[in-house]
């Protein structure tokens, strides 16, 4: 089995991660603590973040749980609550 590690100069924003998981298109989310959700499709990363007056941002950058229920609906939970999010496939 081979490993390979990841990490801010890869394109990850922070090195303290809270949650890893995938979802069910395959993307893997990850969770910091304080710098967004990272979605990263095997060769980069894109991030999510808190962006003030934007209802549809997440409501906190500081990520403490990611779930993944059955309809394929990602839950983000943050020190500010809870923040539910739809998986589009393209």
């Amino acid at each position: 089995m081979v490993f390979d590690k990841y990490g801010i100069n890869d394109g990850l924003n922070e090195n303290n991660i809270k949650v890893i998981v995938q979802d069910t298109t395959g993307f893997i989310r990850i969770g910091t603590n304080g710098n967004e959700i990272n979605k990263f499709d095997g060769y980069s990363y894109n991030s999510y973040t808190n962006l003030k007056n934007d209802p549809y941002s997440l409501i906190s950058n500081s990520v403490l749980s990611i779930h993944i229920n059955q309809k394929g609906m990602l839950w983000v939970g943050t020190s500010s609550g809870n923040h539910g999010i739809t998986i589009r496939k393209v």
